[in-house]
């Protein structure tokens, strides 16, 4: 899922960014929506590796809150407050809260890094290199890397068992170290 989308109709003068407080767990839905009416808009997610396989994978980085940019002169506060999935506009007392543009800017540096750096802690790993699992279920093991799985983040390695066989199994290669 890409987190930024912008779709500004023509650039407002007098435009801000404002955080945008949604109901408890459809920031989504409401940057899907601000997409649709022409809003510029920047949710932050970030990639996780849950406990459960199961659940999500993408998260907000700012769970309840997204980022809008417009004209509060054009188009007024209340139509913030009136959005499907949104619960308004952060105010201090009743003024919206303008959010300065090198705020935002630090936030999308800030998710670009957390981002790459998942990306190179798996591109120091090559085939036969010695690892150790750092977490999970086989906590503590030392394996051999065998490959990164081609478009996700889980690795696949030879683990030695007592009998002197080994088997492959695949994890999230953020549990893995260099041994």
């Amino acid at each position: 899922m890409n987190s930024w989308c912008s779709f500004p109709m023509t650039e407002p003068t007098n435009a801000h960014w404002y955080a945008l407080r949604s109901q408890a767990h459809r920031e989504r839905h409401l940057w899907h929506y601000l997409k649709s009416v022409g809003h510029e808009a920047y949710y932050p997610v970030i990639h996780v590796q849950p406990v459960n396989p199961r659940a999500r994978k993408v998260q907000p980085f700012f769970p309840g809150y997204l980022f809008v940019k417009s004209s509060l002169d054009e188009v007024g506060a209340s139509t913030f407050n009136h959005m499907p999935y949104a619960i308004g506009l952060v105010c201090y007392g009743t003024e919206p809260i303008p959010i300065q543009e090198h705020v935002i800017q630090g936030i999308m540096r800030r998710i670009a890094d957390l981002l790459q750096s998942r990306r190179d802690h798996l591109s120091k790993f090559s085939p036969g290199d010695p690892v150790r699992i750092k977490s999970g279920l086989l906590e503590g093991y030392d394996a051999i890397f065998d490959t990164r799985i081609s478009g996700s983040t889980r690795v696949r390695l030879l683990l030695d068992l007592l009998s002197g066989a080994q088997i492959r199994l695949q994890i999230d290669g953020n549990q893995i170290a260099k041994a």
